[in-house]
């Protein structure tokens, strides 16, 4: 039977993450619901109570409600899609998952008992998680704090710093992390959770590469204009 692999947007308790960041995948052994940057969600037929069509607006803000019995999952799940909720219930039911109550391999069985155990939330160690925002605000703050306090030259701090360089740092630094997120196994291993893999993470780095990079190139040619 034909797996079913549709690409849409989640919703895991308060958290939310809108279309293209969530995949949900189902087989005859497992329903899979990654969330980049939220989780990894792995169910076996027998955790799963019901998929419940739910609509807010048609097209829009509709998607299925995943009840589900496992204790270490957020119990609001929504897998959000454009395409009609009772029809993507429908294709994972023609794919045996509701059938296949009691037999499923063992390497499906150790991955989906893995990711019970990590549950879901975000899958970069606090420490750099808190380390990289912290150090963001104080280069922008620099950087937009210079343009203030210096009003004769407004492209230099009193202290020789020039200010708009803060915000080039902080870009240039944000796009190097998406940059060896996406590349360098081992920058990965430091900085991701324990069984966290890159797929975890990789449609939002992506996604942030793309923007970080246009910002940060625009930024520095203004810069440049302004300078010249």
């Amino acid at each position: 039977m034909k797996p079913v692999k549709i690409t849409g947007g989640a919703r895991i308790g308060m958290k939310n993450a809108s279309f293209p960041f969530a995949t949900l995948y189902a087989d005859g052994e497992k329903l899979q619901i990654k969330v980049s940057m939220m989780g990894n969600l792995m169910f076996r037929p027998s955790d799963i109570e019901a998929l419940e069509p739910h609509t807010i607006i048609p097209g829009i803000g509709q998607g299925i409600i995943i009840k589900h019995k496992v204790e270490s999952y957020n119990k609001k799940i929504i897998f959000w899609t454009m395409k009609d909720p009772k029809a993507v219930i429908k294709q994972i039911e023609a794919t045996g998952f509701f059938e296949n109550v009691h037999t499923i391999s063992p390497e499906v069985e150790l991955a989906v008992q893995d990711a019970h155990l990590r549950g879901s939330g975000n899958p970069i160690k606090k420490p750099y998680l808190i380390g990289g925002i912290v150090l963001w605000n104080i280069l922008f703050l620099l950087g937009v704090g210079g343009l203030i306090i210096s009003e004769e030259d407004p492209y230099a701090l009193p202290v020789g710093f020039p200010p708009l360089l803060g915000i080039q740092v902080a870009l240039g630094l944000a796009l190097v992390a998406c940059i060896l997120l996406l590349t360098s196994s081992s920058f990965r291993s430091r900085v991701l959770k324990e069984g966290r893999t890159l797929d975890d993470i990789k449609t939002v780095a992506i996604f942030m590469l793309v923007i970080i990079s246009f910002v940060f190139f625009t930024f520095t040619m203004v810069v440049a204009n302004i300078q010249n």
